[in-house]
């Protein structure tokens, strides 16, 4: 019932922001591919120094302002660390 009262974003900002998106992949020339090469090759570094969960590893290219900076595109990561390995 409280359902009715959260605020949702109006379709136009959805619509935006799906096609900034679209704009960020389309630049990056094969973006799918080349994500999915970076995502592996992070995950080998990243598992010299931790032991982390693969399957919840998430990798994306978006474009937000940061700090009053322009939209640029940010490649942000979410990673869950079970461990830090011991040397």
């Amino acid at each position: 019932m409280l359902g009715i009262f959260k605020k949702t974003a109006p379709s136009k900002d959805v619509a935006r922001d799906r096609l900034k998106m679209i704009l960020v992949t389309d630049r990056m020339d094969g973006s799918a591919h080349v994500l999915e090469m970076m995502k592996n090759e992070l995950l080998m570094v990243i598992q010299k120094y931790l032991h982390i969960d693969e399957n919840d590893f998430d990798l994306q290219i978006c474009q937000q302002s940061h700090d009053g900076d322009d939209e640029s595109p940010r490649l942000r990561a979410d990673i869950p660390i079970k461990s830090v390995k011991r040397r």
